[in-house]
């Protein structure tokens, strides 16, 4: 018996529907996701957006479709990359119209050579500024997804330069098993109590924190990141398991239950704006005679 689902996305709640699906038995079903009136996506919604529908489409669906996916999410290659089931050529391309990298799952063969492209790119945006909060916030983000979630579609990132706001924001995803799992699966092993998902979180997030015990700088990462968006008043959005982070400059910052009951794996979204970045040191600076 054919199943057809048909789900109307209008707003960044209704991707909860997908993660819905994933528990659902898909062979042979046909989806359509109609995308008409959701006008414009930030970084988490695409990449939650991207690895749910390649995930959904590995599931033996007969069809998955977008319909009225609008100019946006055409220009920023989402379409033709879910299409595709995320094959793509191993050069890495820019969207200049779109002042955006492309939807892209990177892996830790092309790692370095994406975020030098990243930077790269964006940094016509900002000249003079140092960006090294996106290689820092990059690199730590997607070794998580391979070191620790055991993700079923890998790592999914996404970025772009926001003229209006002046600002960059990028975006890693995965379906893995989330920071609080993990944690927990340590305390078992360390003989500790269960923490709940905003004590997973909190304790991910404190320096020299790891359920690792390699390699010799392991737990840094998080920790070093949330200081750089503090210190150049960004902002960062995560969302793990049962439990979520938020924090923008000026000190707000608090944890909450994620509103997405099925929701899976770890999603993190970061906006640093450029006139609170540093200018890159002259005397750091390569040149070539």
């Amino acid at each position: 018996m054919l199943t057809t689902y048909h789900i109307h996305i209008k707003k960044t709640k209704e991707i909860e529907q997908l993660y819905a699906l994933l528990k659902s038995d898909l062979r042979n079903a046909e989806i359509y996701l109609n995308l008409k009136g959701f006008k414009f996506f930030f970084p988490i919604d695409i990449v939650q957006l991207a690895q749910l529908i390649i995930s959904i489409a590995n599931r033996e669906c007969s069809k998955i479709a977008l319909t009225n996916a609008g100019k946006y999410l055409n220009g920023i290659d989402l379409v033709r990359f879910c299409n595709t089931n995320y094959v793509q050529p191993n050069t890495q391309s820019t969207i200049p119209s779109q002042t955006a990298m492309p939807i892209k799952r990177v892996e830790r063969e092309n790692m370095v050579q994406y975020i030098d492209s990243a930077k790269s790119f964006l940094s016509k945006y900002c000249p003079g500024k140092d960006l090294t909060i996106l290689n820092i916030g990059l690199s730590e983000f997607i070794n998580n997804v391979y070191d620790h979630a055991e993700s079923e579609i890998g790592a999914y990132v996404f970025c772009q330069y926001y003229p209006k706001s002046n600002s960059i924001r990028f975006a890693v995803s995965d379906l893995g098993v989330g920071i609080p799992n993990k944690v927990n699966k340590y305390m078992i092993i360390q003989n500790q109590p269960a923490k709940t998902s905003e004590e997973c979180i909190r304790w991910a997030l404190e320096e020299k924190k790891t359920v690792k015990s390699t390699p010799k700088n392991a737990g840094l990462g998080l920790h070093t990141i949330m200081s750089f968006v503090k210190s150049s008043q960004g902002k960062i959005r995560l969302l793990s398991g049962n439990g979520g982070l938020y924090y923008s400059a000026g000190g707000t910052e608090y944890f909450f239950k994620n509103p997405m009951t099925d929701f899976r794996g770890t999603v993190i979204d970061i906006e640093i704006f450029v006139n609170n970045l540093h200018e890159i040191d002259p005397e750091e600076t390569d040149f070539d005679f």
